[in-house]
């Protein structure tokens, strides 16, 4: 929906923009974000948010496996959700070890408007997509047999 799901009317961010003048403003969301979830804050820094429901579903094994990887001095990342304890665990842990680059929140609606990407995890389809008016890009993170099918429908081959 439009009216709720826009960031230059949107009364819950730190700072309105648009697609006009977010190169100027989306920038403050972020600084401001980072220095709320006690993150280093640095508007160079790379940020990807997760905002998803913590269950295996959602490929957040593949997460596990893949978030020490992601993240290094110049990245930082960001979740909010609950669900599965050893997921919401998962998360504690990494924040707990990485306190400058991961946080992790039950719930924060800022981190939409700071992150410069959103991790879709998902075994299922793909959603989220309001993010866009949010201009945060999409950086997906599927298993293996859902990359395999997406990639046999658009080249018709492996």
């Amino acid at each position: 929906e439009y009216g709720v799901y826009n960031p230059a009317t949107d009364e819950k961010i730190y700072v309105n923009y648009s697609a006009d003048n977010h190169r100027k403003k989306k920038f403050m969301n972020k600084e401001r974000l980072q220095e709320e979830l006690g993150l280093a804050v640095d508007k160079k820094r790379f940020m990807i948010g997760l905002i998803s429901r913590l269950t295996d579903q959602k490929g957040l094994d593949l997460i596990n496996y893949v978030i020490e990887r992601i993240i290094d001095d110049y990245t930082q990342f960001v979740v909010i959700g609950t669900g599965d304890p050893q997921y919401e665990n998962m998360f504690r842990h990494f924040a707990w070890k990485y306190p400058d680059k991961i946080n992790y929140k039950i719930f924060n609606w800022l981190i939409k408007t700071g992150c410069r990407t959103n991790m879709v995890s998902t075994r299922y389809s793909i959603v989220y997509f309001y993010n866009l008016l949010y201009l945060i890009l999409f950086l997906l993170c599927a298993a293996a047999h859902f990359i395999k099918n997406y990639f046999i429908a658009f080249t018709g081959t492996l």
